[in-house]
């Protein structure tokens, strides 16, 4: 399950948190409104089950005022979900 990072707007950071159900090989990119690749955050990284958070901050990914989708995907499911960064 893939929530709703908080806080939405953010400025300067935001946390990204999803469940795993089971163990998963985890990839987390974010990309901007037309779809560009901005950042890969978790790169094929194996996962426990269960709770996990990544923090996210704008300053270090030299990102502007914008909506950005960051997108989760596992061998077993993908979720998109949208956050608005206001400067």
């Amino acid at each position: 399950k893939l929530n709703q990072n908080y806080p939405n707007p953010f400025n300067p950071s935001t946390t990204i948190e999803f469940y795993l159900s089971n163990p998963e090989r985890v990839l987390l990119r974010i990309f901007d409104i037309n779809g560009k690749h901005i950042k890969t955050l978790i790169d094929n990284q194996v996962l426990q089950s269960g709770h996990h958070e990544y923090f996210l901050q704008s300053q270090k990914l030299d990102l502007s005022s914008s909506i950005y989708m960051y997108k989760i995907e596992t061998n077993n499911w993908n979720s998109t979900t949208k956050m608005l960064l206001l400067k």
